[in-house]
């Protein structure tokens, strides 16, 4: 019986998880990720072709993932054509790089345009030309109306891109359509400079009387001047035979190419190829190593077989991945700076610290690089080389020992510490759980006998144990506790050992089963009130420390300086649901709340546990005998509010958690309930992550979309106002152990237009003032990234006459944004004032060049006539300012 009534009380549960999981299975064959039939049986459904996800309709994720099966089937379903790219363009330009000509005529016939332009001045042509092997795909763009003979903004044309593409038919078929090969870019670039991958059309270029130079590069808007030339580029391909050709043509290299492979066998004769052709042995190959990135990004199994680091200069990269000293030579004697410093101040003795073979740091000592040398956050050589026995499986501890003994012979000090006041024995244990591998037992004590202080502490009087104690084992614990590390001491937070121990995430019993046994004793709270059993909570995964701890007096019950209990810690633990399991069996009490008012279920909600545990929590809550409520604050469940009058239902809507949004509206939670300042779980929805699924739930449970907070506010003003700011509601974290609580969550630009069009459709007014005279127009003029919210309203009817208490009208607001043409441009369309001016005088003239980005807004504004010697009421122009 017991049996049946609990399957009959969780069968809601089941039957709504079953159902999401269908809901969530339709949608992905939607987005073409179950094949070819479970799309046709997603549209059978009646699933809407353009709903977004990600940001995105299904065809132009399918385009993404090269599905070109899918595109007749979206298309003939409804699915739009107009859908605007980032950066610009259309789904054209997604398809261009590997479309066949079916699949672009396709997107044709629905209406996408040929000639529109990406933010580089581009049409699809474009980057076909550069990426599509198919030639009767090119044939189809030009049979269409695209003009070969265009230039983007970098005055590249399709037939220079085209001398890149892997498929040299590309190539030819644009230059037999009459492609022009005198052209030269803004840059001051040939086609060579776009052919020097390809030797046959390089040495058909040089036959023709096409010789390699550069020209003065015209400046750019968008990019710094690209000074590497045809050869630089041959080499930083790999092209050697070009690179040949081209220096027999009084070509001339700049600098090592960031791609330079210093592993190879012919590393040390190319090497000294390009420095003999003239190039910088200290020049950073910048513009090789953004495409490079860009390369990676396309080619991940490329990226895997190249050498990192292609931001450092060439010492430094010899210096990591180097395996003959020679080269250490060839670029010192060509000049190379052997103190230079990277963007972190680490010289290129820190890189070969890195380096498996041991005889390239040898060879940077001999140099006479200083081993003493500190980086920006003051670490040092010696600290890279023991780090390095943590996150390099495969190298030998013998290797590592080698190096140190090498820097210490060479003056470097075993105890020097860094910024932070951390020596060497900090360095044995991970600041993060990236690395598994432990230092041994005659490793560690090697340093001790090389003079490793076991006893001194860091800036924050944390002693090495602590670290050790929190990131290591319980093996590594015992090395220190037999050099005599003192397990007594407390650090500034007035923590001792039991602390650091209770937070290792994955071998917290062990080590405190290890202090025990060593008849050492937790001694009472930290500064914050907090207890070891309250990190346990927080941050590990191991559920046997907390009986270990329980045996030795810790307590479920206990409050820290907050109010806080251990099981509120351990509902904000992402990393384990069963500690959290674990610590709500133990606990007698699910009724305290802590001094912000907040129950365990705000914590719950707010710390992003698990469904499922939140669900159970409701349970123990519900249960909780009448008497216990109290008349301030009535309960401890669904409707409960902390002492701003939040409720778990506002936690859920900024956490953008639809499913216990669902759970809690479905439990009795009034959906349209308000805070202390008057806003509704939508006002806070609209301050965090703006979910698209929470805001369906919200409105699916009748929340009022005219709602206005005690300053006058819709949904629509918070959510313009909140878009870079963070949400209204954080829970709180422990700032120790160098771990961060997660990131704040805005609401993503690419989901903007699509919840303010669900937020215009349910009825939100577009012209309620808030208590400065604003409206959600202006909130998202002024915000970045924020154009297609802007044109939603002004279709909405919002108008752009309104001014406010500081005399500010949406126009001058689009003015002061950094990344708002477009919206400033369709404010002025709608009809806007030009000449309109702030309180203080100020034009959009002015207001745009404090924005201190006039790019496109200057051309804007002088088109309508603003006055540009108009002053303001300090009598300063714009070209003051």
């Amino acid at each position: 019986m017991r049996c049946y009534r609990l399957l009959l009380l969780c069968l809601p549960l089941f039957l709504f998880t079953a159902a999401a999981a269908a809901e969530d299975n339709d949608v992905d064959s939607l987005f073409c990720m179950n094949g070819e039939q479970g799309l046709k049986r997603a549209l059978k459904k009646g699933l809407d072709p353009n709903m977004e996800r990600w940001g995105e309709p299904p065809l132009a994720h399918c385009l993404w993932e090269n599905n070109d099966w899918a595109v007749p089937l979206l298309l003939a379903a409804g699915a739009s054509v107009h859908i605007e790219e980032n950066p610009g363009g259309s789904l054209l330009h997604r398809a261009a790089p590997w479309a066949n000509a079916t699949t672009l005529a396709q997107l044709i016939k629905a209406g996408t345009p040929v000639s529109l332009e990406n933010n580089a001045g581009q049409t699809a042509l474009f980057i076909a030309a550069e990426k599509n092997p198919h030639v009767d795909a090119l044939r189809i763009l030009l049979d269409s109306g695209a003009d070969l003979h265009k230039k983007d903004v970098d005055g590249v044309t399709p037939l220079l891109l085209a001398a890149s593409n892997k498929n040299p038919a590309v190539f030819a078929f644009l230059l037999e359509k009459g492609g022009d090969l005198s052209t030269v870019t803004r840059q001051g670039k040939n086609i060579l400079f776009f052919a020097a991958g390809n030797t046959a059309l390089v040495e058909k270029l040089l036959a023709d009387g096409i010789t390699p130079f550069t020209v003065q590069a015209l400046p750019s808007k968008d990019k710094e001047i690209d000074e590497r030339t045809a050869l630089d580029r041959a080499a930083g391909l790999g092209n050697w035979d070009a690179v040949r050709l081209l220096a027999k043509a009084k070509d001339t290299a700049t600098r090592i190419p960031a791609s330079f492979q210093y592993k190879d066998p012919q590393a040390k004769k190319r090497l000294l190829e390009l420095l003999q052709l003239g190039a910088d042995p200290n020049a950073v190959d910048l513009e090789g190593a953004w495409q490079i990135e860009e390369e990676d990004e396309e080619d991940e199994d490329a990226a895997s077989e190249r050498d990192g680091l292609y931001y450092a200069a060439p010492l430094m990269r010899v210096a990591s991945f180097g395996q003959d000293a020679e080269l250490v030579r060839i670029l010192f004697d060509a000049g190379a700076n052997i103190e230079d410093r990277d963007e972190a101040g680490q010289t290129p003795l820190f890189y070969a610290c890195s380096n498996p073979d041991s005889r390239m740091l040898q060879a940077f000592l001999q140099a006479g690089a200083y081993p003493a040398a500190q980086d920006d956050e003051g670490e040092r050589p010696l600290d890279c080389v023991v780090r390095s026995l943590l996150f390099m499986d495969k190298l030998p501890e013998s290797s590592v020992r080698e190096k140190v003994e090498m820097l210490l012979a060479g003056g470097a000090d075993i105890n020097a510490q860094d910024n932070a006041g951390r020596s060497v024995l900090f360095k044995l244990v991970p600041r993060s759980y990236y690395s598994s591998r432990q230092a041994s037992k005659e490793f560690i004590q090697f340093l001790f006998g090389c003079g490793a202080n076991v006893h001194q502490a860091d800036n924050n009087q944390v002693p090495p144990i602590f670290w050790v104690a929190c990131y290591a084992d319980a093996a590594t614990v015992d090395v220190f506790l037999e050099a005599g590390a003192d397990v007594t001491a407390r650090d500034a937070e007035g923590q001792d050992i039991f602390f650091w121990a209770a937070s290792n995430r994955s071998a917290a019993g062990r080590v405190l089963a290890k202090l025990l046994a060593a008849e050492f004793f937790p001694d009472g709270a930290d500064r914050f009130g907090r207890t070891p059993v309250m990190y346990l909570g927080a941050y590990s995964q191991d559920t046997s420390a907390l009986p270990i701890l329980m045996q030795v007096g810790a307590s479920m019950e206990a409050t820290d300086n907050a109010g806080m209990t251990p099981l509120m810690w351990a509902y904000g633990n992402r990393f384990s649901k069963e500690m959290i399991s674990s610590f709500l069996a133990h606990a007698k009490y699910v009724s305290q709340r802590d001094k912000a008012g907040r129950t365990v279920l705000h914590h719950a909600v707010g710390g992003q546990s698990d469904l499922e545990l939140i669900n159970v929590l409701i349970k123990r809550i519900e249960a909780l005998p009448s008497d216990l409520s109290d008349v301030r604050m009535p309960d401890w469940g669904v409707e409960a509010r902390d002492k701003k009058g939040r409720t778990p239902l506002m936690y859920a809507a900024i956490g953008s958690r639809s499913q216990v949004a669902e759970v809690l509206l479905k439990k009795g939670a009034a959906v349209n309930a308000v805070d202390a300042q008057g806003w509704t779980a939508l006002h806070h929805w609209a301050s965090g992550g703006a979910s698209s699924f929470v805001l369906n739930v919200l409105f699916d449970h009748g929340a009022d979309s005219q709602a206005v907070t005690s300053a006058n506010e819709t949904a629509l003003h918070v959510l313009g106002r909140f878009i870079e700011q963070p949400p209204t509601i954080t829970m709180p974290s422990f700032s120790a152990r160098g771990r961060k609580p997660p990131a704040n969550k805005y609401v993503p630009y690419k989901h903007l237009n699509v919840v303010v069009d669900k937020l215009l459709e349910k009825g939100t007014p577009v012209d309620v003032k808030d208590s400065n005279g604003r409206t959600a127009l202006m909130h998202f003029a002024a915000n970045d990234f924020s154009e297609s919210a802007v044109k939603l309203l002004l279709q909405a009817g919002a108008s752009v006459h309104t001014v406010d208490k500081n005399g500010m009208t949406p126009l001058l607001y689009a003015a002061s944004n950094k990344n708002a043409n477009d919206a400033l441009t369709a404010i002025l369309v709608a009809g806007a004032n030009p000449l309109a001016t702030d309180n203080n005088g100020n034009s959009a003239l002015h207001h745009a060049v404090m924005s201190l980005r006039l790019e496109g807004k200057l051309e804007v504004l002088l088109g309508t006539g603003v006055p540009v010697n108009a002053k303001n009421k300090q009598g300063k122009t714009a070209h003051d300012l």
